[in-house]
């Protein structure tokens, strides 16, 4: 094996073998200087640099960038290797990342990795340069660890990067709650690869096989053994006390009573009111189904078995043949190990025993909710409160906005967007019309509102509205808006610090400045959003209130979202939801003052000492820290007056192998593939979550 010098930051590794590479041998050095810092102080001691990172900015970071024109060349080197430690008596979780472009945004051109180093502890960690062509191959977003023991612990990464046009790289914290402190010795390159064979991955219980851990299933007998020991946990722990049939809260008075979940603001705290007038805050799980399937087509060898055509577990094959990510291996045959693995261990009746089983665990483990994408037929006339899943879907128009991952916005403007969502509604009303244990309706998940500080960004439905032609709805509004307040295109001019012709020129696809050129440009991009949002928002509402004026709207789940945005849903939805994976309490500050009770649609915390390969978008050290994690995350957003609920992603972990569709394969359930309760996150929700309520009465009400 043979380390190389990374001559970046002006740092040095204290390693055998270690040298710099013919691919930086006639370039300088990058002088400590050069390295550009976001809210990020850093301290030189020798050939260590101490990092403080701050809170200040939700991604306080250091960054090295190659030479411009000349990108580093990393095609001979298989891994990347930081040394540091960790100062502190917390342990901190840390983020690197490398671009092969600079048009790079966190999801295209880059590889992301997260590693946690332990409280007073020096650690080395790897990143794989070559994994992202396993993950690539198997159809997976995270890769099974490698043995390269000796270059330090692997770190958990997504994405896919050129590595002979490396452009820069960067170690982040994201968005942050704390200060933190690591020093770092050093970052090198090793021509050792991460890479291995693919075969044989997972068992016929769609378990990873190169690993042993605490309840792992290796018979079948296993499976009827673990129930047996968790019906007499769930018999020894019926839930909280105080509880009414709903989940309510049985220790403060009655409010009034409608029927129906409602919202009120009781002495500056916003809360539910469940339909026999208790106060209630919604504890839930999402994705509480057992439809779980990985694609099998073009990875038969990476499974040790799979069903004949005979067997009676071969019902659970399927077929998806669309995707979020393009790609072969995302789509195709799909096998459901976690619905095989149900039957197993519940017999033919398995549909009716989950259904029973997840309603008893729920209820055990302190909540109060079934979260979205959890077919709500399961749910509906069962008395255990769920939300409606709703959304539009069809070939209406849709608007870029620059913050695209799931795909680009819908055109609210368009008629066709009305009808879909109408349908939809329409629809899924008469489905829940007067059943008291719905508590309302999401509508959409985590759009492309766009996001940031920076113009391109806050601003991206104005900046792609204005890209496309007059033929698309949202751009015709736009120019609308413009006429009714600029008597001329002079005016405009003036406003703008442009320099147009004739109006004809906006019409046409318009690129404007990045940064804009003016604040009363800035002004108009904003009034648009509003009107953008404004316009969605009560569409959607205007439907659920002529189907079901009963049941509460719930918002859209805001993952990237502007002020503009949702000031406006503020305007139409009874509460505005917000999946939130990193709690930053000054980032939804705001939206207290709006007038509307808040709810958390999604977060989690995965680790990978169970298995898995990838502990999702809130990794941590290990599954005590999951529950840790779990109780720290939940005890500070419902210590806020406006929130009245956090809902987390999901029932159960994701394939190994993948979910099909996309890949995703996180360690995020509160059950494993093989229904197998993870003891350490579940007795930390059952004593977090009896303490909501008091956790709420206690906060500082909102003035």
């Amino acid at each position: 094996m043979q380390f190389s010098m990374l001559a970046l930051l002006g740092l040095c590794v204290v390693m055998t073998h270690s040298f710099i590479p013919p691919a930086f041998a006639d370039r300088p050095p990058i002088p400590l200087t050069d390295a550009v810092a976001t809210d990020v102080v850093q301290t030189r001691d020798g050939h260590d640099i101490k990092l403080e990172f701050g809170t200040t900015n939700p991604w306080p970071n250091i960054r090295c960038d190659a030479p411009a024109g000349t990108p580093w060349n990393w095609s001979s080197h298989g891994s990347m290797i930081l040394s540091m430690t960790n100062p502190t008596a917390a342990d901190e979780t840390f983020y690197v990342r490398v671009d092969d472009d600079v048009t790079a945004d966190g999801s295209k051109h880059c590889i992301t990795a997260s590693g946690t180093v332990r409280a007073n502890a020096t650690q080395m960690f790897y990143l794989s340069l070559t994994a992202p062509d396993i993950r690539e191959a198997g159809g997976m977003r995270a890769a099974p660890p490698t043995a390269l023991s000796d270059l330090g612990e692997p770190l958990s990464c997504s994405g896919a990067i050129e590595p002979s046009h490396v452009v820069s790289f960067q170690i982040f914290r994201a968005r942050p709650t704390a200060p933190a402190q690591i020093i770092l010795h050093g970052i090198s390159l090793s021509d050792q690869a991460a890479t291995q064979s693919l075969d044989r991955l997972v068992d016929q219980f769609g378990q990873y096989t190169r690993a042993d851990w605490p309840g792992k299933v290796h018979e079948e007998r296993d499976l009827a053994s673990q129930m047996n020991v968790e019906r007499a946990d769930l018999q020894a722990h019926l839930g909280p006390a105080e509880r009414d049939e709903w989940g309510g809260w049985t220790g403060a008075p009655k409010q009034k009573a409608t029927g129906f979940f409602r919202t009120e603001q009781i002495d500056g705290r916003w809360w539910l009111v469940d339909p026999d007038g208790r106060l209630f805050l919604s504890a839930g799980i999402d994705v509480v189904a057992h439809n779980a399937p990985t694609v099998i087509e073009g990875r038969e060898s990476m499974f040790t078995w799979l069903p004949d055509k005979n067997d009676p577990l071969a019902a659970f094959y399927g077929r998806i043949d669309t995707g979020y990510i393009a790609g072969h291996l995302y789509h195709g045959n799909t096998f459901n190990f976690y619905g095989a693995n149900l039957a197993r261990k519940y017999g033919t009746d398995y549909d009716t025993q989950f259904r029973d089983t997840a309603v008893s665990r729920l209820r055990s483990w302190g909540f109060n909710t079934i979260g979205n994408w959890s077919n709500d037929r399961t749910w509906r006339k069962s008395s255990f409160p769920y939300v409606a899943t709703v959304g539009a879907w069809g070939s209406f128009a849709r608007v870029p906005s620059g913050e695209d991952y799931w795909g680009q916005m819908p055109d609210p403007f368009d008629p066709e967007f009305t009808r879909a969502a109408d349908m939809s509604i329409r629809y899924k009303a008469r489905e829940v019309n007067g059943d008291a244990s719905c508590i309302g309706y999401f509508f959409d998940n985590e759009l492309s509102w766009g996001a940031g500080d920076d113009d391109a960004h806050h601003y991206g439905l104005a900046y792609g509205a204005l890209s496309l032609t007059t033929a698309s709805p949202a751009k015709r509004a736009f120019l609308a808006q413009l006429h009714a307040r600029y008597s001329t295109v002079d005016a405009l001019n003036a406003a703008w610090g442009s320099s147009l012709k004739s109006w004809s020129d906006l019409e046409a696809p318009y690129n404007a400045p990045a940064p804009l050129a003016s604040d009363a440009q800035r002004n108009d991009f904003s009034a648009f959003l509003t009107l953008f949002a404004e316009k969605y928002f009560s569409t959607v509402s205007a439907a659920i209130k002529q189907y079901d004026a009963d049941h509460l709207y719930l918002g859209c789940r805001f993952a990237w979202f502007t002020p503009e945005a949702v000031k406006a849903a503020s305007k139409f939805v009874n509460v505005i939801s917000f999946n939130i994976y990193n709690w930053q309490e000054t980032k939804y500050q705001f939206a207290e003052s709006l007038g509307k009770p808040l709810i958390v649609g999604e977060f989690h915390f995965g680790a990978l000492d169970r298995g898995m390969f990838s502990g999702g978008l809130g990794p941590v050290q290990n599954q005590t820290q999951r529950g840790t994690s779990y109780a720290d995350y939940v005890a500070t957003v419902l210590s806020e007056p406006a929130f009245v609920g956090t809902h987390w992603f999901e029932y159960c972990d994701e394939p190994t192998l993948g979910r099909a569709g996309d890949g995703e394969n996180y360690n995020i359930g509160f059950v494993s593939i093989t229904d197998t309760p993870y003891p350490e996150l579940i007795a930390s929700a059952r004593n977090t979550n009896a303490k909501i309520y008091a956790l709420h009465q206690a906060a500082k009400p909102l003035r």
